[in-house]
């Protein structure tokens, strides 16, 4: 049996990690961390679409391969989220630390649901 429960985490997981990347262009003005939110963006869209279909009981292995590669780019989007340096513009009600934590609870909840497998 397909374990939607990691299936249903890692889809929603990374869906909030598009928008938490999504944010973060607007906390920095470095060039390359624009650069890096925007290919993290990416890479999350892309996942995100083949989680959401990957509902196929035998392909359980395909799974499995999405659900690291969802790890690994919540992992690179948060360091660089953590990197952000904070200014008087990104800390306006609290957006750069909020968005980090949002993403490092993103990061920790991905180790969870591979302790699943």
């Amino acid at each position: 049996m397909l374990p939607f429960s990691r299936r249903t985490t890692t889809a929603v997981t990374v869906f909030a990690c598009l928008f938490a990347a999504r944010d973060a262009w607007h906390l920095t003005t470095v060039a390359s961390q624009i650069g890096a939110l925007h290919q993290s963006h990416a890479t999350l869209f892309h996942l995100y679409r083949q989680i959401r279909h990957q509902d196929v009981a035998n392909q359980a292995a395909v799974l499995a391969s999405l659900i690291a590669q969802a790890q690994t780019a919540i992992n690179n989007l948060n360091t660089i989220v953590q990197a952000i340096e904070p200014t008087v513009q990104n800390q306006t009600n609290e957006a750069l630390p909020d968005l980090q934590t949002v993403v490092a609870n993103a990061a920790y909840q991905m180790v969870l649901v591979q302790e699943q497998a």
